[in-house]
This record gives C-alpha cells, sequence and structure tokens, in this order.
C-alpha cells in the first residue's frame, strides 16, 4: 500500500504523464495542482483545455478565439489522487439548453451546475475508469463528442451517428457490465 508522500509522488508522476500525453492532442490545455477542498491532505489537478483536437485545428485553421464562441468547446477537468479509478470531474457547455436536447441524451449532474450555468458532464460510468489507460485524455475526448453532439443538436441537424451512451443511474452501470 502506498502512503502519503509515495502517493503524492505518484499521483505527480501519473498526472504528468497524462496530462502531457493529453496535451498532445489537444494543444489548448493548461493545468495546476491545488489542494483538494474535500480532503486537507489531498492533491489535485485543475486542467483547462479547449477541447477541439490538434486534428480539427489543422484541418480547418482555426484559432483559439474561434473555440470559445457561441458553442465553446472550453471545458474544466477537477482530478485528484483517486482520478484513475473515480475519474474527473468535468464541466463545461454552459451553453446547452436543456429544452433542446432529449431527456435520454442530457448527460450532465441537473444538480451540479455552476452558477453561469456551466453543467457538470456525465463522461463514463464509474466502473470504466479503472480500465482507461489515460483518464484525463479519455475524459477530454468524451466532452468533446458530446459538446459537438449538443451543439448539432441545438442547430435543429440531425447528428451524423447515435452517441455510445449508456443509461442513467445503476441501468447504466449494468448495461456497461454487459
Amino acid at each position: 500500500m502506498v502512503h502519503g508522500t509515495d502517493k503524492k509522488k505518484k499521483f505527480f508522476h501519473q498526472i504528468e504523464r497524462d496530462i502531457s500525453e493529453a496535451s498532445h492532442y489537444y494543444p489548448w490545455l493548461t493545468y495546476q495542482h491545488v489542494r483538494s477542498p474535500s480532503a486537507k491532505d489531498m492533491t489535485a489537478a485543475v486542467i483547462s483545455v479547449i477541447a477541439v483536437n490538434k486534428d480539427i485545428i489543422n484541418q480547418t485553421e482555426c484559432s483559439k478565439d474561434d473555440c470559445i464562441s457561441e458553442y465553446s468547446h472550453q471545458i474544466i477537468l477537477y482530478a485528484d489522487e483517486n482520478y484513475q479509478t473515480n475519474g474527473c470531474t468535468v464541466f463545461g457547455g454552459q451553453w446547452i439548453k436543456p429544452k433542446l436536447i432529449p431527456f435520454e441524451e442530457q448527460h450532465w449532474y441537473k444538480n451540479m451546475a455552476l452558477k453561469d450555468g456551466t453543467k457538470c458532464l456525465c463522461i463514463g460510468i464509474p466502473q470504466s475508469f479503472a480500465d482507461q489507460r489515460n483518464v484525463i485524455l479519455e475524459s477530454i475526448k468524451t466532452a468533446e463528442n458530446l459538446l459537438t453532439y449538443y451543439q448539432i443538436l441545438q442547430e435543429g441537424k440531425t447528428p451524423p451517428a447515435k452517441l455510445i451512451q449508456y443509461s442513467h443511474g445503476d441501468l447504466g452501470i449494468y448495461e456497461y457490465r454487459k
């Protein structure tokens, strides 16, 4: 079992590795280490990223400002020392209008929105995170796909494909395990 300083060193090493890899795909990424508000001795990382991958950036020659306009893909991830098993808390999509999104496709926590309307996105089944090689990267990819999907829906267009998604709550956990 890893304790105290060793656990923090392991966290710093792992989060740095995951953030470095994620920044290769998402170049508009910054982060800082903070003390977790939920536990005095726990460390966390706050990651700010424009969730537009480098291939889209290169194909469209878009600027960072182009991606933080009306349908902003700006997200904030909060990753504590347990992020590899519990996942990250991900905020984004201030512009999402719930009445334009079918209920079964509303993958955000209704009671966790920020004061400005930014949603706390549901980006995975808790049991899935331990199976991921890079939880940070997968969380950003999922948020990017969700925000793009919601933008298409809000514009009244038909999405080119359905999202791979699970139901909410225990049913979603059951579906994931199948």
